[in-house]
Parts: C-alpha cells; structure tokens; sequence
C-alpha cells in the first residue's frame, strides 16, 4: 500500500504512516478540522519507487492547488527523542512537478547531516531499531491553510504560562484548522 487518505489513517497503521500521520489520522477520526490529505507510505520510502501516476492522481483528488509535503517518520515522539524540525518540510507547494520533487526532498531530508547528526546524538541506530527508525519515512501531503501572518512574537518579558498555553492552543488550532 503506498498511499491512504488521512482519514482512513488511525494509530494502528504507525508503522505503516509515521506518527504524524497517524496522529492527524486520529485527529480527523475525532471530528477535528484537519486539511484533506493523504500520506504517502513507508513502503514507498523503503522501496525507492515513486509512483508518479498514483501520486499525482491523489494530488489532483484534492482538488490540486498548494499543499504542504511534511514528513512522518516512525521514529518521531519516542520517549526521549522528539525528532521536531529534523527532516525537511515544504509549503505552497503546486503542480505535479513541484509535489514529485518535494517528496524526494524530503526523502532526502532523512540523510542530511543534521538528521544523521540528531538520532546519533539520541542513540538511534537505524539498522539495530528497524522498523521504529527513520528507515521508515512516510510523507503527508495535503490542504495548507491559508494564514494572514505566522512568526514570532519577541518579548522583552515573559509571559505566565497561564497566558502562553491558550495561545499556543490557538495558533495550534488556527494551523491544523481546514478554515
């Protein structure tokens, strides 16, 4: 199986999407507002076979336009390791062309240095810990919501986390929201 809708996606396909899919799965299963999409699978990843066809042909099932082409590895939110940030990710992504060559960079992100450099630094040997490692890289591609602004807000001071969390809640809901 190379592809599947994210909202066929639940926690039990894990190994199958990576946990950002499989938790934008759950989320969708929860009546969450999340972008339409579709995850790429690890066995499209281990193989090193792109099915363009099918993959365009999923592209243009949501209707084409921008998409964002983020990758789900099945080693990411392990207990002491986070792997946020570590493989690449690719917004307002349009057209066949630009989505085949996004998901390769981001298979390609899975041997940066700086990746490589991470699981090192975190203990994770790919070739002891398969299939919980970043051999197994899935990418999720789907809807990017269109936001009027997102940054960083500098502080001279900071803020009570009693005043942090409910924003972040609601910058994280704002970014997952099909709105």
């Amino acid at each position: 199986m190379n592809l599947i809708r994210l909202s066929e996606i639940d926690s039990s396909l894990l190994d199958l999407v990576g946990s950002k899919a499989a938790r934008l799965g759950e989320m969708t299963k929860a009546g969450e507002r999340v972008p339409d999409g579709f995850c790429l699978t690890v066995e499209a990843y281990r193989s090193r076979h792109l099915l363009e066809s099918e993959l365009i042909d999923a592209y243009e099932q949501l209707g084409g336009g921008k998409v964002a082409v983020r990758s789900s590895t099945t080693a990411e939110d392990l207990p002491d390791a986070s792997f946020a940030g570590q493989q690449d990710t690719y917004l307002d992504v349009e057209g066949a062309d630009q989505l085949v060559d996004a998901v390769l960079r981001c298979w390609d992100s899975l041997h940066s240095e700086r990746a490589v450099s991470y699981r090192a630094a975190v203990g994770i040997d790919d070739a002891r810990n398969r299939p919980r490692t970043t051999e197994g890289a899935a990418e999720v591609i789907g809807g990017a919501p269109a936001l009027p602004l997102v940054g960083l807000l500098p502080l001279r001071q900071r803020l009570p986390v009693r005043t942090l969390i409910p924003t972040i809640l609601h910058a994280s809901r704002l970014l997952t929201s099909a709105r």
